[in-house]
């Protein structure tokens, strides 16, 4: 069982790049094993092209489609949305459910984003975290 995760960014060359990983724990194992399976121009930056490309890039490892059990993307709406983002329509292609769950690393960037610009200081080191606002009220 594995989960896909895929996020999009743009190159030197200001082409749009479709990155796809998948996740899972390797038999015996306790710990998680990522894998970037594909790094796929994208020319056509719709919900149902990506979702193509990404099952085509599971087909095309060879690991397929029948052993998916989550999907994980940022939250822009083409990815994350319900009803006409690749979160609903990979599980309609697949005709199953395949949970979504917003990407971690992205919330940690949110988070990041909104709170320094709140001049926080951070330090990811010693996991601490300073707000340097309290000082001002």
């Amino acid at each position: 069982m594995y989960a896909v995760m895929a996020d999009e960014t743009k190159d030197r060359q200001g082409v749009e790049n479709l990155a796809v990983a998948v996740r899972f724990m390797p038999t015996g194992s306790l710990r998680p094993v990522e894998r970037c399976i594909a790094v796929l121009a994208l020319v056509d930056q719709t919900a149902p092209a990506i979702t193509d490309k990404i099952v085509m890039s599971l087909n095309d490892a060879g690991i397929g489609t029948d052993r998916l059990i989550a999907q994980s993307y940022d939250g822009a709406s083409v990815m994350s949305g319900h009803i006409a983002g690749v979160n609903a329509l990979l599980s309609a292609k697949l005709g199953r459910t395949v949970p979504y769950v917003h990407c971690f690393s992205h919330q940690l960037h949110l988070a990041v984003v909104l709170t320094s610009a709140n001049s926080c200081m951070f330090s990811f080191g010693e996991t601490q975290l300073q707000n340097t606002m309290r000082d001002k009220h």
